[in-house]
């Protein structure tokens, strides 16, 4: 069988998922699996079918002090919604019904939140991961990138860096998800360059609703593909195939996108984009340098393995370059617009959450990368093994580290970092070291 061990290597990344899930056993808890954002991208599923009550009111459901089962949002004029958009919740639906059947059948509690809907929750955030690195594969095959360098690509994105993490510690959170729909996006991207065709479109219409849907930010991808569809497209089709294409692309999307208008209409009375008291983004001051290299949450710091990626850039040739075009102008807008955002550190997070829906189109210049030091001397091979191995092992721990709290979750600073290198509990003094981030300046501007 050909191509055998770039499927291998989704095999390793999948199982070595899977069994830090299993270490941690957070579906335990739910505290630990349905926390933070997940309770707005997850609650439409219990509110809308256990529930009964898609209007809900955090207050009628609480399940113990100070502990609810739903987490609204205040809009601007003082209503209280799910504040991120249905998207992840139509990901989550399947695992949410075996998980709801499972529920039934052993008689845990029915209310959307027990032990079985938890695993599965997690369970569908290493399902989706899988779905991504298949689709990063079949990108690469079709641009003829060797088996081997498909399969260390394979292998570097999904344990040595924080994809890692938010497929297992920080899952069910949107990242790996989102990663999964742009893999799949850019392949059919591919596809409909080279040889058209309306389901392809349709396909692309489809995940572009979706992944708007969950993070509207990751709509920046349709300027990605309209630079690259762009000298394509008007040198194959006509003016009224163009029109037709863009339908095949268009209507799907405003067809996912109108029940989440339906909601805003029942809960706000009207179907205009709810607006929040903490949603500023200072365009004039990002703090780009802070979010790629900061040991507080620096993207390079925490994920290092992908500065190789971006070297992989100046290898790209003849049919290749269209894309570096492409792919890096889309890099240049995704960095501003991340890290202009007021809260640039993502909260709670390790590394550089909010980058990860984007890796799988890194991974086209970090195979080609991997590509061109695979035809160097044995000396460069051994010594690029050694880094890599290095990079999966830090990458692994740190997520352990992550997990028990001795890498802190928004406050590092460079000495507490390289104290606490290696080390799994925390240092003596650890507090002392942390640097808390000032919301409420961020907020205003203050950065």
């Amino acid at each position: 069988m050909n191509n055998r061990f770039s499927i291998i290597s989704i095999f390793i990344v999948v199982v070595a998922a899977l069994l830090i899930d299993v270490s941690f056993k957070k579906w335990l808890d739910q505290e630990e699996v349905i926390k933070q954002d997940v309770h707005s991208y997850y609650g439409y599923l219990p509110a809308t079918f256990i529930f009964k009550d898609i209007g809900i009111n955090s207050s009628d459901y609480q399940y113990k002090e100070n502990a609810f089962y739903f987490w609204l949002a205040s809009t601007n004029d003082g209503k209280s919604i799910f504040k991120e958009r249905y998207g992840l919740a139509i990901l989550y639906s399947p695992f949410f019904i075996v998980a709801h059947s499972i529920a039934n059948i052993f008689n845990y509690p029915t209310n959307g939140f027990s032990e079985p809907y938890l695993f599965m929750l997690l369970l569908s955030a290493v399902f989706y991961l899988y779905i991504g690195l298949w689709y990063v594969r079949q990108t690469l095959l079709f641009f003829k990138i060797p088996d081997i360098s498909i399969g260390l690509t394979i292998i570097l994105l999904g344990l040595g860096t924080n994809l890692l993490c938010y497929s297992t510690q920080s899952a069910p959170m949107p990242h790996v998800f989102s990663f999964s729909l742009m893999a799949m996006i850019f392949y059919y991207c591919i596809k409909v360059i080279n040889f058209g065709g309306k389901w392809n479109l349709i396909a692309i219409g489809i995940l572009w609703g979706l992944i708007t849907l969950i993070e509207i930010r990751n709509g920046l991808i349709v300027f990605c593909l309209l630079v690259v569809f762009s000298s394509e497209l008007k040198r194959k089709l006509k003016f009224s195939q163009i029109i037709k294409y863009l339908l095949f692309f268009l209507i799907p999307v405003i067809l996912l996108w109108i029940p989440q208008f339906l909601y805003w209409k029942k809960v706000l009375g009207v179907y205009t984009w709810p607006t929040f008291p903490v949603d500023k983004y200072y365009f004039n001051d990002p703090k780009i340098w802070d979010g790629l290299f900061s040991f507080r949450k620096g993207w390079f710091v925490y994920s290092p393995l992908l500065f190789f990626a971006f070297v992989g850039f100046f290898y790209f040739k003849g049919e290749l370059k269209t894309y570096r075009m492409a792919i890096g102008i889309y890099f240049v807008i995704v960095i501003y617009v991340i890290f202009s955002y007021w809260n640039w550190w993502y909260g709670g997070s390790f590394g550089q959450r909010p980058l990860i829906d984007s890796y799988s189109l890194l991974a086209l210049p970090f195979a080609v990368f991997i590509s061109e030091i695979l035809k160097r001397k044995a000396i460069i091979k051994i010594l690029s093994v050694i880094t890599g191995l290095f990079f999966i092992w830090l990458n692994i721990f740190q997520t352990y580290q992550y997990n028990h709290t001795s890498l802190h979750w928004e406050g590092m600073t460079k000495e507490l970092y390289f104290k606490q290198f290696g080390k799994y509990d925390r240092v003596e003094n650890f507090d002392s070291y942390v640097s808390w981030m000032n919301e409420h300046d961020a907020r205003n501007g203050i950065r």
